[in-house]
């Protein structure tokens, strides 16, 4: 069987029914790891930022950052390292470190978009 995080899930489901009724469907559990999988990225809080200093951003608890980059544009920073330029707003820089922070998040669980 595989490993996949669906498989792990499905199975736990699949055994728990068998354990209460005797009636259990794989296929059961596979629509219902599914649906679960589906919820997690909205189960990840977004960043909470607070401005640290003349408009540098910081995202509590991490390490992701946003600053003015020039001619009105921003930039993320993770830790040292410039991960997204030329973003049109603070708001959209801050999106985009959501956004890459979830997916950073899902991907720790194997779950890729």
């Amino acid at each position: 069987m595989d490993n996949t995080m669906r498989d792990k899930i499905a199975e736990i489901i699949v055994a728990d029914v068998e354990w209460h009724t005797d009636n259990a469907v794989p296929w059961q559990g596979m629509q219902a790891a599914d649906a679960i999988i589906a919820a997690l990225p909205d189960m990840i809080a977004p960043l909470v930022w607070v401005e640290k200093r003349n408009d540098y951003w910081h995202a509590k608890g991490t390490n992701y950052q946003v600053a003015p980059n020039g001619g009105g544009k921003w930039r993320v920073r993770l830790g040292n390292r410039i991960i997204f330029k030329s973003r049109l707003s603070r708001c959209d820089a801050q999106a985009t470190a959501n956004t890459h922070y979830r997916d950073a998040g899902m991907a720790a669980f194997g779950v890729t978009e």
